[in-house]
């Protein structure tokens, strides 16, 4: 008889350790879940520039031909700078915010 009531303990803690485990498992999947569908919601939201991001932009932007000119002579490396800045939009690997673009942040870093 003891033997049952103790097998019976056993089992009851082993119910109890899977069902919390359970329960864990479904909170965590529920949360992703929630993140993800807000994840998509949430864009970068485009709206008119005031005057100083204008002339900041006119600013990058000739600083960004300007190094194109010089650092990139050559169509053949052009293309890879392009291709790689592709790359990185495509696998989002690098943010693309209303400041900065992909081309000038990499331009950045060259």
């Amino acid at each position: 008889m003891l033997d049952a009531c103790r097998w019976i303990k056993i089992l009851s803690n082993v119910m109890a350790n899977q069902v919390a485990v359970m329960v864990v498992v479904m909170v965590c999947f529920l949360v992703t879940r929630i993140r993800m569908v807000y994840a998509q919601v949430e864009s970068v939201p485009y709206g008119p520039r005031t005057k100083s991001d204008q002339h900041r932009q006119r600013t990058l932007h000739m600083i960004y031909i300007t190094m194109m000119q010089n650092a990139l002579p050559c169509a053949h490396e052009k293309s890879h700078f392009f291709t790689l800045c592709n790359l990185l939009r495509t696998r989002g690997l690098v943010p693309e915010t209303n400041d900065c673009s992909i081309e000038e942040h990499v331009t950045f870093f060259a």
